[in-house]
């Protein structure tokens, strides 16, 4: 019995040597790097502190790793960089939103470059009512074979996800998948706790009457911040008729009737936050001023709560990894898919970060 505990044991430590192995390669990291502590590692991976220490003890005897004591740990010399594969050419396909991504595509690209450096990267933008067709071209452009072509899509609609599931093309979603999309692999906020996040802090504020303006067309996301933010709230003893959602037309009459419903009830919400879409900010203070109420004093609005990086001086929450690291994973994730690795897991989330506006500082 004692020798099973110690071999399952055993089989745990080096599944988690195998694992920060992976997170090695997967975050590009180049020997003297610092690499994260074995805290981090177990919460990352899921496992004990005890366990995460043991298994980073087994990189540093194959000098993958290299600890120093009251230092930290370190990239060591025997980390091997992880194989590129025979993909010729990147497609990103991105929607034509009237709105800001919060993403730097420009970094993102940058990042992929730095695990693809000679491949050419296409953009491909398409309507977000009818993206097949641009989504098709991209293919014949890269002449259809999956073994030539890795994609990249950014907040790809319902069909084009259940397309590329099940076509042999290497790819890779910066957004939450739909049901039905199983074993497409992704790369997303961790919308949950941006939803807790941002629930605490309107609390910390004195609001406790709140209003969410979603999206017509509901992202994977949507559905896991309004979880997290009912969740926090419900910490507090808040309940969920607190709330109001509203799925709003980005149309400048609907959106501000929407409002203006909503700052006309008994008891109106004090806080107002929706998604990133730059007109909204003008529409609401159309609003504010033509019902006599003052932003700031009686109510509060946030936006671009689904910013994956650099949100406005109205959110105080962001995504804790930059863009052109983003685009490394993204590129990491992209050659593994390629040579036919199994990904685990296969949807990632991006840890999120609230700053603290008066002082700098940040809560994750």
């Amino acid at each position: 019995m004692a020798n099973e505990i110690e071999n399952g044991l055993q089989d745990a430590v080096q599944e988690a040597a195998r694992r920060l192995t992976d997170d090695l390669q997967w975050r590009g990291l180049s020997p003297g790097e610092r690499y994260i502590s074995a805290e981090e590692a177990g919460k990352m991976l899921g496992v004990s502190m005890a366990t995460a220490d043991r298994a980073m003890r087994v990189l540093t005897e194959q000098e993958i790793l290299i600890r120093q004591r009251g230092r930290g740990t370190f990239v060591g010399p025997k980390l091997v960089p992880e194989e590129v594969t025979d993909v010729r050419s990147i497609q990103i396909m991105m929607p034509r939103l009237n709105e800001n991504l919060g993403l730097s595509i420009e970094d993102m690209i940058r990042g992929v470059h730095n695990v693809f450096p000679d491949l050419p990267v296409a953009i491909h933008v398409f309507p977000v009512d009818d993206p097949m067709p641009v989504f098709r071209r991209a293919l014949r452009e890269s002449g259809g074979n999956g073994n030539l072509m890795g994609m990249g899509m950014i907040l790809a609609p319902r069909a084009v996800q259940e397309m590329v599931a099940v076509r042999n093309v290497p790819a890779v979603l910066l957004g939450t998948p739909y049901p039905g999309t199983d074993g497409l692999v992704s790369i997303d906020l961790d919308h949950r706790q941006f939803g807790i996040l941002l629930a605490r802090y309107l609390m910390d504020r004195g609001h406790c009457r709140f209003a969410l303006l979603l999206r017509e067309n509901v992202a994977g996301g949507d559905s896991n911040f309004v979880a997290g933010f009912a969740q926090a709230l419900g910490a507090a003893g808040i309940t969920c008729d607190a709330l109001h959602i509203r799925h709003c037309v980005m149309a400048e009459a609907a959106l501000c009737e929407t409002v203006k419903s909503l700052l006309s009830r008994e008891r109106p919400p004090t806080a107002l936050f929706g998604y990133p879409y730059t007109p909204v900010e003008k529409w609401i203070g159309t609003v504010a001023r033509e019902m006599g109420l003052n932003e700031g004093s009686d109510f509060e609005f946030v936006t671009d709560i689904g910013a994956t990086y650099l949100p406005s001086a109205r959110c105080p929450l962001r995504c804790s990894v930059p863009p052109d690291k983003v685009g490394e994973r993204f590129g990491h994730l992209l050659a593994r898919v390629a040579r036919g690795e199994a990904v685990e897991p296969a949807h990632t989330l991006l840890p999120v970060e609230l700053l603290d506006q008066g002082e700098g500082t940040k809560t994750k």
